[in-house]
């Protein structure tokens, strides 16, 4: 194992993929206990027309560009999808339904006609869809781990107050948290964890990546710090392991297989784990 790690594709896949899980298995604790897992589909449906836009404007398929493109689509959706729950009085799963599919709908549309004016620049933009983490180099592992850090720094620096929003709104707001920009702030590092993880999951499978290690570890925690620890090294070890074993696999795609260990993952925690009842939250 260790001589297949010295193969620079295998270990920048391998990298890359642990990188992705960790991130979405912290970040996906937050969106689990708020019953906001269709975040990470909302998010991942609409980072597709910000790709094939900032294409477009730039000209460019450097990772960076296209990221900053995702994210700020996918902060849009989002923001679109709240003030339709808020304003509108749409149920929240109707209106992160509508934003989701119409987004894709966008960016499916747009691609073909990237593909139709610019055949010979935009190869590999279609990667998004599914993932394509056997293309990832250095620069584009440095440019994730740095989008990644500046989430986890987020989240950590306001834990506590972020904690208690999600546990309890009404205290939050009783206590004079501001509510607002605690939302903004768990949003965006949200956003910014599912961008990174279509580079490996694509759009279409990267909310499997918030949910599932977080759904596999309640099972076994009882505060949600813990369940925080325990969800990223789920997901890290998922991706870590779907990466080496894809890269090393014929014709075997990252995504998938990591989506697989994760749901492997959450089979063995339902039938083993020390909670048999849902709980209504983890105590933190």
């Amino acid at each position: 194992m260790v001589d297949l790690l010295g193969d620079y594709t295998i270990r920048m896949v391998t990298i890359g993929s642990a990188i992705v899980g960790g991130l979405c298995g912290a970040l996906g604790s937050f969106a689990y206990v708020r019953r906001q897992s269709l975040v990470g589909d909302v998010v991942g449906h609409a980072a597709l027309p910000g790709v094939a836009l900032a294409y477009l404007i730039s000209q460019s398929k450097d990772l960076a560009v296209l990221m900053l493109g995702a994210g700020l689509t996918g902060l849009l959706a989002l923001a679109v999808s709240i003030l339709a729950v808020r304003y509108c009085k749409m149920d929240q799963g109707t209106a992160f339904a509508s934003v989701l599919s119409t987004s894709f709908g966008v960016g499916v549309l747009l691609l073909s006609l990237i593909q139709q004016t610019h055949a010979a620049d935009q190869a590999g933009l279609d990667r998004f869809l599914f993932g394509q983490a056997a293309t990832l180099v250095e620069p584009q592992i440095i440019t994730m781990a740095g989008v990644g850090t500046g989430a986890l720094a987020l989240m950590l620096i306001f834990f506590r107050p972020l904690v208690t929003l999600s546990f309890d709104p009404s205290y939050s707001r009783s206590t004079g948290l501001p509510v607002v920009g605690l939302e903004s702030i768990l949003l965006v590092a949200l956003v910014s964890s599912v961008v990174v993880g279509i580079s490996v999951a694509g759009v279409v499978l990267v909310a499997a990546l918030l949910a599932a290690p977080a759904a596999a570890a309640h099972r076994w925690c009882t505060r949600f710090s813990t369940l925080v620890a325990v969800s990223a090294a789920f997901g890290a070890l998922s991706g870590a392991t779907g990466g080496f074993l894809s890269s090393t696999w014929a014709n075997v795609p990252t995504g998938p297989l990591i989506i697989l260990i994760l749901t492997g993952l959450v089979i063995v925690s339902l039938l083993w784990g020390r909670r048999r009842t849902e709980p209504r939250e983890v105590p933190s």
